[in-house]
């Protein structure tokens, strides 16, 4: 019968369980803050909101505080994903409380309440302006900060004329009490001290000249802040106005948190503290921002040491004009403690060489300053200030980008500049969203490191340019959103974004961002299963912040020299990078910690900040049994087949193998048994191994002999294989 003896492996159909992932969101109540709304006489605000979530609407209640923190809830508004909605305040109040419209003192802060997987995944704006006039100002809504968090809110003021009205709003998003001290610093870093306290959730707003001047300061610009222990709960906004002349200006300020570390903000192999300005209008207006001809625009950048030390700062401008581009390097600057400095760029730029057709510039700035310690303001106007424009500055690049709203039409347009302020070329993907978020629009770019990508709106609609996949925008389409990809990020990502919205009704521009994404990383599979002494693979993946999107990989951020891998119970398994181990049946978690964005910055931080953050999973360490040791033959004559099952008997109960890798064999030992096959089953209960066999004749110990049954089975699909076999003795009737 030894001719006819054999091996014989068979799949085993098993169950896969289900994958599921540690450390992913989950809905639950977020809330987003904005400092500063109004319907007094003259002026209206816009509740611009956007849903960043790739798929699944979001239901939004905003909630007005007015200046004494009482709240009146608005209706709520569901956004579809990719798309955007608007609330004009004065018409919502309208419904719910009419006698505030054109009073004196309606005013305040808005909160914006919504249940999400994160707070990025809304977009909102208070969009305030004044009637008929080219006077406007975006008030971005952060993440509501929760904790006591030490800084400050840092600004520079600014009084170019003695009409312009210079105001100052601040507000507490917390239902706590703060304070701190304020600080207002003249040019040569004069300084003066002072306090400031907000109850629960009120919004002051106060004139800076009268703040400059009761200070016994004097000039037409320097810097102020406001210190506090509980700067988290602390925003504001800061803006100037001359109706007369039809000047408005933003100007934007910054939180400062002392411990920030210099790695936790620089990307892209950047050593030195950097920020970016990407859209700095030099004299010659671009043809598109629609300024009538002759228009002369004044290009200044202030800079503010925010200090007690001296700092340096070296600027670097990379102009791009109708026909030609280039690159010049200002003469460094040396700022004394809390000094201002106001430098005037239109001057230079003649014997910079930037010619007179140029239009933009991109302005780099980089110190060996701490982060923060150094503030930056870009704005161009002409000697009237009713033309001009403002680019904000930020220390940010990131890998994706969200929450961008554009609109085209007669008198409306929008013009993007994509920067590659890393070190190395990088792929740059731009996706305008329309139709409510259901259709897309796709513009991939590769940008050198220091070079841009420009899109001007309405030149890509009206003229019909392909995307990369061969669609063009159709001609009617007014409005919709957009967000930004790098294709190549490496660790952290490379690009910055810049805007300005054009309305020509007035000829007003004014700039508008899209803010970074980070990452809430988790571990996958989960669980991760392995049998003892086996070895299963673990992933680093995170869930896109804002988009909701998972299954991005991190790997590279948990491959650094500062990750750190470990087990919650070594005992059972042990977990090294990228795997696990198994040590004894039994579960456990598996834990890694990296630097990654997380997109929770705020107040004091900024949108992606570097930071450790931590994923974890579930590591189910498998093993099992083979029985039974005896089995009866139904024939010892050698004639008739027998038919004997086995089984896997796994511990945890959890466990369940890989059906496409896992197999079952039958071997001959001892004896007259001569084995047909081997059938390996799953019905709902542990893995089966059928084995059909001829017996006999019978042995002086009354069995036919003996055979090993062996399990061969794969405990998750990344994992190593475990092996356990039984000699079993079939016996004869």
């Amino acid at each position: 019968m030894a001719s006819r003896r054999s091996v014989l492996f068979l799949s085993l159909v098993l169950l896969i369980a289900p994958c599921a992932h540690a450390g992913q969101p989950t809905p639950k109540p977020q809330e987003s803050f904005a400092p500063y709304w109004t319907v007094e006489a003259g002026w209206e605000t816009e509740l611009q909101m956007r849903n960043n979530l790739a798929t699944g609407s979001l239901t939004v209640t905003p909630v007005l505080r007015l200046a004494n923190g009482k709240e009146i809830l608005l209706d709520p508004v569901t956004i579809s994903s990719n798309a955007s909605a608007s609330i004009i305040v004065s018409t919502a109040l309208l419904k719910q409380a009419p006698g505030l419209i054109n009073q004196l003192e309606s005013f305040g802060s808005v909160a914006f309440h919504y249940t999400a997987l994160h707070a990025r995944n809304l977009s909102a704006v208070a969009a305030v302006h004044m009637h008929g006039q080219p006077i406007g100002y975006h008030v971005d809504a952060y993440p509501v900060a929760h904790g006591a968090t030490a800084g400050s809110l840092e600004g520079i003021w600014w009084q170019p004329r003695p009409a312009v009205k210079d105001v100052l709003v601040i507000s507490n998003s917390s239902d706590k009490a703060i304070g701190g001290v304020l600080s207002f610093s003249d040019a040569s870093g004069q300084q003066w001290h002072g306090r400031w306290s907000l109850a629960a959730h009120e919004t002051q707003r106060m004139n800076v000249a009268d703040l400059v001047r009761n200070a016994g300061l004097s000039g037409t610009y320097g810097g102020f802040s406001l210190a506090s222990a509980s700067v988290g709960s602390l925003d504001g906004a800061h803006f100037l106005y001359d109706e007369t002349a039809g000047f408005s200006a933003l100007m934007n300020m910054i939180g400062r948190d002392p411990s920030a570390k210099l790695e936790e903000r620089t990307w892209a192999g950047n050593k030195q503290w950097t920020m970016w300005a990407p859209m700095l209008a030099l004299q010659a207006p671009d043809p598109a921002a629609g300024f009538p001809g002759g228009t002369v625009l004044e290009p200044t950048i202030f800079l503010r040491n925010a200090t007690a030390k001296r700092l340096a700062a070296g600027i670097t401008l990379s102009w791009r004009g109708e026909t030609a581009k280039g690159r010049v390097k200002l003469p460094e600057v040396s700022l004394k403690p809390f000094e201002t400095r106001l430098l005037e760029i239109g001057p230079m730029q003649k014997q910079l060489g930037i010619p007179d057709d140029a239009h933009w510039a991109l302005v780099t700035l980089t110190s060996p300053a701490s982060p923060d310690d150094l503030l930056a303001i870009a704005a161009s106007y002409d000697s009237t200030g009713r033309y001009g424009a403002q680019t904000p500055f930020s220390d940010n690049l990131g890998a994706y980008w969200a929450g961008g709203q554009w609109q085209v039409d007669a008198t409306h347009n929008a013009l993007v500049a994509v920067t590659n302020g890393g070190n190395r070329a990088t792929e740059a993907l731009l996706t305008l969203h329309f139709d409510d978020g259901r259709k897309n629009y796709e513009i991939q770019q590769t940008i050198e490191p220091g070079e841009q990508m420009w899109l001007n709106f309405a030149d890509v609609i009206h003229q019909g340019v392909p995307d990369r996949k061969g669609n063009a925008l159709p001609a009617d389409v007014s409005s919709g959103t957009y967000d930004l990809a790098d294709l190549n990020p490496g660790l952290g990502g490379n690009l910055i974004e810049g805007k300005v919205a054009l309305d020509k009704t007035y000829g007003h521009l004014t700039y508008g961002c899209l803010t970074c994404c980070g990452y809430t990383p988790y571990l996958a599979l989960d669980p991760t299963l392995v049998g003892v002494g086996g070895d299963g693979s673990i992933s680093a993946d995170g869930t896109n912040n804002c988009t909701g999107v998972s299954g991005f990989s991190l790997h590279n951020y948990f491959n650094q020299s500062n990750a750190r891998w470990w087990s919650g119970n070594t005992s059972v398994a042990t977990v090294t990078s990228f795997n696990g181990h198994g040590v004894a049946p039994g579960t456990t978690n598996g834990f890694a910690t990296a630097t990654v964005p997380n997109g929770d910055g705020g107040r004091p931080r900024p949108p992606c900040p570097q930071s450790t953050q931590q994923g974890e999973n579930n590591v189910t360490v498998c093993d099992f049994t083979v029985g039974p040791a005896t089995v009866y033959a139904q024939d010892c004559t050698g004639q008739t087949q027998n038919d004997n099952n086995f089984s896997a008997t796994i511990s945890p109960s959890s466990c369940l193998a890989d059906s496409v890798r896992s197999k079952c064999s039958a071997t001959w030992v001892s004896g007259n048994i001569d084995i047909v096959g081997t059938k390996c089953v799953f019905n709902l209960g542990p893995p089966s191994a059928q084995v059909t066999y001829f017996a006999g004749p019978k042995l002086p110990n009354g069995s036919a002999g003996t055979l090993d049954v062996t399990f061969d089975l794969y405990f998750g699909s990344t994992g190593t294989d475990q092996a356990r076999y039984i000699t079993a003795t079939a016996q004869c009737p």
